[in-house]
């Protein structure tokens, strides 16, 4: 199975949105699976679609008083598949404990989490990814997709060589395999866009992609998954 899961983080207004979403369905694919990951806010827009819906973020907390979260039962409610866990993004605001909770409250569930992980500074790749790893899986994780995300490739159309990325995802499904006896997924994010994903496909041991800034236009989209044939 290959992935493009298509983040669209907090950009769109709702009418943008509806114009998005128009011009989405009208794309097809059949040989990967597709995932829109909207702002909260939209969530119900994307129900009783034939494509994926997913959420870019979940709370620790299970349902309760606690103002401004959102909560893996209503995710799931609203038919979500996927979550991200532990975006760059995020992790300058959660601690590697709650990132450990979102997993488990998206498991209890049935939602499979999208764990990100990356490095701010090449020289400490494996000591970075191992804590991060680490301190989010357990034995009880059962389904889980990690996407790696070099901290200097997102936004930034810095894109590592592939031969870098292929050596980076294969220090990743190694350690999981080694400490957790699991072989789950990898995708590549940062930076990657219509013009670099055919490229990048050719990576034979990256299982998708996570894409950003490209994501939101949806001819982008197109170019991508005609790419990704």
């Amino acid at each position: 199975m290959k992935y493009l899961f298509l983040n669209h983080k907090m950009h769109l207004t709702f009418e943008e949105i509806g114009a998005y979403k128009r011009d989405f369905e009208k794309l097809s694919w059949d040989f990967l699976e597709v995932a829109v990951f909207p702002s909260f806010v939209y969530l119900p827009c994307f129900m009783e679609q034939s494509y994926l819906v997913a959420s870019q973020d979940v709370s620790s907390f299970d349902l309760g008083a606690h103002t401004g979260e959102i909560g893996a039962k209503q995710l799931k409610e609203l038919q979500v598949k996927y979550s991200l866990v532990g975006h760059s993004e995020r992790r300058k605001k959660d601690c590697e404990e709650e990132i450990h909770e979102k997993i488990q409250r998206l498991q209890e569930v049935g939602i499979i989490p999208v764990l990100c992980v990356g490095d701010e500074d090449r020289r400490f790749f494996e000591e970075t990814l191992k804590r991060q790893l680490s301190s989010a899986i357990d034995s009880s994780v059962q389904n889980l997709i990690i996407a790696y995300e070099p901290i200097y490739s997102i936004g930034t159309g810095v894109v590592l060589e592939n031969e870098e990325i292929e050596k980076s995802v294969a220090w990743i499904k190694n350690f999981v395999q080694e400490n957790y006896q699991k072989n789950f997924p990898v995708l590549y994010g940062g930076s990657v866009d219509e013009k670099n994903i055919g490229h990048l496909s050719k990576i034979s041991n990256v299982d998708g992609f996570l894409v950003g800034k490209a994501s939101l236009d949806v001819q982008k989209v197109k170019v991508m998954l005609e790419e990704l044939k």
